[in-house]
């Protein structure tokens, strides 16, 4: 491990590449966001809007990434992997017990396994996430959750 004071070893161009490119994608979202869809209308956000604020967002953070020093490589280990692994079996779960639920046991299972939390506390939590997520979306704006293949059961 690299001490902070040591020298860091320069950015590899393929880094450096990939970060201008993310660069480039949410410049040209943000473009899109401002100028073709209209990011502020009749008083309120456009369609534009989120495009604007998220390609700016990401235009912003890799322009910060490339203005600082290569990081020191760590070596990659299973547990680094986890969000990504826990968020693709979350996506798949939905089309088969529903977002609501896949979303709940997501919360509930990241809560007891990776945050070590107890079980009364991430059920506790996963329970009002899942009922506040229920009565916001689909009680009060109306908003329709993708069906699910127990939905079509029952």
């Amino acid at each position: 491990m690299l001490s902070p004071d040591a020298p860091r070893p320069p950015r590899s161009l393929f880094a450096s590449a990939v970060t201008f490119a993310v660069f480039c994608f949410g410049a040209v979202f943000c473009g899109f966001g401002l100028f073709s869809y209209g990011f502020w209308m009749e008083g309120g956000p456009g369609a534009g809007f989120f495009p604007t604020v998220f390609g700016g967002g990401t235009a912003l953070l890799a322009a910060l990434d490339l203005a600082r020093p290569a990081p020191v490589a760590a070596r990659v280990r299973l547990k680094n992997h986890a969000p990504v692994i826990a968020m693709v079996a979350a996506i798949a779960l939905i089309s088969v017990i529903g977002m609501v639920p896949a979303m709940t046991l997501f919360v509930l299972l990241w809560l007891r396994l990776v945050e070590a939390a107890t079980w009364r506390r991430s059920i506790l939590v996963a329970a009002a996430t899942g009922l506040s997520t229920t009565l916001l979306f689909d009680v009060w704006l109306r908003v329709a959750f993708p069906e699910s293949l127990l939905s079509t059961l029952f």
